[in-house]
């Protein structure tokens, strides 16, 4: 299913292949997702929860994309997720290609 901004294939396959090129460049991979991986839950997460694709399309595919970075990073592949929310995407993004990450939201920074 698509919608106007993309769609699963777009979002899973393109990580995929953006992958294989950083692996193949050896650089590092900023992989920008989104609380959507979390399905309904709300409240404070940390990188240990389980993933839960049942918020729909873009649930899903932002799930499968992040899966294709985990395997990334266990063929040696460098790379970082960051997951911002919709209420702090502008200011910490801002903040975060600022280097001042020490202003942004205590959930922009969780490891």
């Amino acid at each position: 299913m698509a919608s106007a901004t993309g769609s699963a294939d777009a979002i899973a396959h393109g990580t995929a292949k953006l992958c294989e090129v950083a692996q193949q460049e050896k650089v590092r991979l900023v992989h920008m997702s989104t609380q959507s991986v979390y399905g309904l839950f709300e409240g404070r997460v940390h990188e240990s929860m389980p993933m839960d694709p049942r918020l729909g399309w873009y649930g899903q595919a932002k799930c499968a994309a992040e899966m294709q970075v985990r395997d990334f990073v266990r063929r040696g592949g460098r790379a970082v997720v960051v997951r911002l929310w919709a209420q702090q995407l502008r200011l910490d993004a801002v903040r975060w290609l600022q280097g001042d990450m020490r202003r942004a939201s205590p959930m922009a920074c969780a490891p």
